[in-house]
């Protein structure tokens, strides 16, 4: 396992103590012989806000629970019970996984039983994102990672994991924008402002036609519908520029 920074190490401590709250309320329900359940922030419309300071659309306040006594329920707080359980393993063990190879490791993963836990990654994965929304956690912190797609060109330069990368001296491919972005540390940027390419054929002929440099912009592409990193990373780079 390789050697976390203080930093990491701290993160991952807040995580995992945010699942081991998790399952200890789960756990003082049962022995109260109550029904356990846990709060979900209802994800719809009706409880969708924009938020002017942050300039990001928020969950509201309003929630639903999860309780495993409701038959319409119970199947899914199972597999938020099993999602919950491998994020902790993952942690202290310093292992990262994808939504795919999470779904794997708890496909028919219950004790002494044949019956299928995830139909596919797809229910699996929006067991995951209630979980996050629950949590209030990035899935990335809890060491399952979204695919990294998409990458960037331009006059800046980033550092990651101790190595420096400047995005103007990378061939016509760009720096890849991972899927966990928050650890990137923006050492130098210079740019009026950030151009989203819809895909990378473009992204590659305004690089050949050197667009940034005429233009003092930064190209940033998700190759197609911009993936949770490079969302997020724009965001982080639209405060630099403010």
């Amino acid at each position: 396992m390789a050697k976390k920074d203080k930093n990491e190490e701290k993160l991952d401590k807040d995580s995992v103590k945010k699942l081991l709250e998790f399952g200890g309320e789960l756990s003082s329900e049962i022995k109260k012989e109550q029904s356990p359940a846990f709060p979900l922030p209802i994800r719809a419309k009706s409880n969708i806000t924009f938020d002017e300071k942050k300039k990001l659309l928020v969950l509201g306040d309003k929630e639903a629970h999860r309780r495993f006594l409701n038959v319409a329920h119970t199947r899914k707080f199972m597999q938020s019970v099993l999602v919950a359980a491998a994020c902790k393993e993952y942690i202290e063990s310093g292992r990262t996984v994808g939504k795919r190879e999470l779904y794997y490791n708890l496909k028919h993963s219950l004790p002494n039983s044949k019956d299928n836990t995830f139909e596919d990654d797809i229910e699996s994965g929006g067991v995951l994102d209630d979980l996050e929304a629950s949590l209030d956690i990035l899935r990335e912190r809890l060491h399952v990672e979204a695919k990294s797609r998409g990458s960037i060109y331009g006059n800046i330069v980033l550092e990651q994991a101790g190595s420096e990368f400047d995005c103007s001296k990378l061939g016509r491919g760009g720096w890849a924008v991972p899927g966990y972005v928050e650890d990137v540390e923006v050492v130098n940027f210079k740019a009026d402002y950030i151009l989203a390419v819809e895909n990378d054929a473009m992204m590659s002929r305004l690089i050949q036609e050197k667009f940034w440099k005429q233009n003092n912009c930064l190209l940033i592409t998700g190759e197609g519908m911009f993936p949770r990193g490079v969302r997020r990373f724009i965001k982080i780079l639209s405060e630099k520029l403010k």
